[in-house]
């Protein structure tokens, strides 16, 4: 007798992905969480980067795309040590994101803090809400 087993489209595409992107990794590739917020004056960009510095990371707005790169170096040591499990990924990071337009790439502050790098990417004017007055008659 064949039992059924339930097709699960996630784990096809995460076979595929390790497929595209083959890393010396054991197949793991770095990918830092990132979130976009948006607020009536800003877009806020938050991306995990632990273990980095801010030397090691660039920051570049083009025509609404946001583009964040970094590199995380493998750790080479001479020692009597042996792995007995090593899960930390190394390598090149680059994720472009693309903001609704009205993104002013003059205005744009970066902080990074604890690993955490913060992008304030401020809106234009034209692109802010603006409140219309009701006049009563």
């Amino acid at each position: 007798m064949r039992s059924m087993v339930r097709w699960n489209p996630y784990r096809e595409f995460a076979a595929f992905e390790r497929a595209l992107n083959p890393s010396q990794n054991g197949g793991r590739v770095w990918r830092p969480a990132l979130d976009v917020v948006e607020n009536d004056d800003a877009y806020i960009v938050r991306a995990s980067l632990p273990g980095l510095k801010a030397e090691d990371i660039d920051v570049n707005v083009e025509d609404d795309v946001l583009t964040i790169k970094a590199e995380r170096s493998e750790e080479h040591e001479e020692s009597d040590e042996h792995y007995l499990m090593r899960e930390r990924t190394y390598g090149a990071y680059r994720r472009s994101v693309r903001l609704p337009s009205g993104v002013d790439g003059e205005n744009t502050t970066a902080q990074f803090e604890d690993g955490v790098l913060t992008l304030t990417l401020a809106k234009r004017e034209e692109f802010k809400p603006k409140k219309i007055e009701v006049a009563v008659k």
